[in-house]
């Protein structure tokens, strides 16, 4: 077994292990369009690939939030029958 310092030894773990946790946040190796990336930033006001990626995935979230609140507020709302003339 060789030894190796403690940062060669990070950065063997971090290229075998394309992804790394640390206080909610993980590095990925992605592919990223660079036309879409351009478009991202542009629409969000972004300067970095970090925050244009994190900002699109927030709103993405947030959008799927939102219709998941907005259809259980629907059903909430809704006139249903009575659960015992459900089956009838």
């Amino acid at each position: 077994m060789s030894r190796c310092s403690g940062a060669a030894q990070l950065q063997q773990y971090i290229s075998t292990n394309e992804r790394i946790s640390w206080h909610g946040m993980s590095k990925h190796l992605v592919d990223i369009d660079e036309e879409a990336l351009r478009a991202a930033q542009a629409k969000l006001g972004s300067q970095t690939i970090k925050e244009t990626v994190n900002r699109a995935l927030r709103q993405a979230g947030g959008d799927h939030r939102q219709a998941v609140r907005r259809r259980l507020d629907l059903l909430a709302r809704a006139d249903l029958a009575a659960r015992e003339q459900a089956w009838r």
